[in-house]
């Protein structure tokens, strides 16, 4: 019979996200292999209903992470509880993703004394200390994490950029990285493909393209606009995209500019995006950098075509050089659209089994079982 052991999952929040949701494939997998388990988070969010019930839930005190010095002190009430959570329920292992999470983890169980192995999820490529000059507080970011992650017993990277990136920035060594994709499959995802949306392009089965993911300059929203506006001489296409974030108004301004305003269809958040992603003609991922990609395996689950951009993190990987979907050079508008326009043309150009079958490479009980045989391999080193 198979040892039943206590694992916590540190997490800012339940709010949407890929991190927040691998967390909850993670909880609700190790809690169907028998072991308890505790999410520990601040806040609920939009996925805390899809946790099972018998996974338990512990709420920090709220704050917002931040290093400037002025909001220094704000995480102690947080480092405090968890320093006390640590030595009452002494998990045996506890996993963080996400940075103020990454930072707090591995500080707590140094401070609490106990001998619960803490291990580091990294999610993201280091491409935003990359693109201008760091600032103080970026400075002390960076300080922070590289103090965290030395006191990690472990670190998980998602992806081999990330690997990279977290050996290269914060001197991991390469012995203590171990790289693990995401779980993101789930064979409900195509059952959850055909649930209604109440959308009425889509109701109505009307050609569009569609994005999902926040609205932050990250995703590059804007270049996936441009290619639509080009593909309008040829193609009468439309656009849904499906997230929230603070580059809305921009986004809708530029779609304004572009003339395609009525092409354009920004929908908010959705806690099921299959049944837009399965009935769209192609799924676009126009990120300048990513960490994973859970997007591009959700797409590949309901076997939709997809072209991204070949950025920094999962797509190459996920789309294994091009041969589950088209890559495209990122911030190229041109080159976007001449692939989208492909797509549409040859509809039959990569097959809807092919597709599927690639995402299920990346279901939640394969990767769960590489998640919990690394969590044996670190519990079996020495303190």
């Amino acid at each position: 019979m198979q040892k039943t052991y206590k694992i916590a999952l540190l997490v800012p929040s339940l709010n949407g996200g890929g991190a927040e949701k691998v967390i909850v494939n993670l909880a609700n997998f190790l809690n169907a292999e028998g072991h308890n388990v505790c999410i520990i988070t601040t806040r609920q969010g939009v996925y805390f209903d899809f946790i099972n019930p018998q996974v338990e839930i512990e709420f920090l005190p709220k704050f917002t992470f931040t290093l400037l010095a002025i909001n220094i002190l704000k995480p102690i009430p947080q480092l405090v509880y968890l320093i006390k959570f640590l030595r009452k329920k002494q998990p045996d292992i506890m996993l963080c993703t996400l940075q103020s999470a990454n930072i707090l983890g591995p500080c707590a169980r140094f401070v609490a004394r106990v001998k619960t192995k803490v291990i580091i999820r990294e999610s993201n490529t280091f491409h935003s200390f990359l693109t201008h000059k760091l600032s103080i507080k970026q400075r002390l970011l960076l300080y922070g994490m590289k103090l965290s992650y030395g006191l990690a017993d472990s670190v998980i990277a998602n992806s081999p950029y990330t690997a990279r990136d977290v050996h290269n920035f914060l001197n991991v060594s390469e012995e203590k990285i171990q790289t693990i994709s995401n779980p993101v499959y789930s064979p409900e995802s195509e059952q959850l493909s055909f649930e209604r949306t109440n959308h009425k392009w889509v109701e109505s089965g009307e050609d569009y393209i569609v994005s999902v993911g926040r609205l932050h300059p990250q995703k590059s929203f804007e270049t996936l606009i441009e290619a639509l506006a080009l593909l309008q001489s040829k193609h009468s296409i439309k656009l849904i995209i499906l997230g929230i974030g603070g580059e809305e108004k921009n986004l809708k301004k530029l779609a304004l500019e572009l003339g395609i305003s009525d092409k354009v269809d920004f929908v908010g958040f959705r806690n099921n995006p299959c049944p837009f992603i399965r009935n769209a003609k192609v799924f676009v991922l126009s990120s300048i950098w990513e960490g994973f990609g859970n997007v591009l395996v959700e797409a590949l689950s309901v076997g939709t075509p997809i072209v991204s951009t070949d950025c920094p993190g999962g797509p190459r990987i996920i789309l294994k050089d091009g041969k589950y979907g088209t890559l495209v050079k990122i911030k190229d508008p041109e080159a976007m659209s001449k692939a989208i326009a492909e797509l549409l043309i040859n509809e039959n150009l990569y097959h809807k089994t092919m597709l599927i079958s690639r995402a299920q490479e990346f279901s939640i009980e394969k990767i769960g079982k590489e998640y919990f045989d690394h969590f044996l391999k670190v519990l079996s080193q020495e303190q």
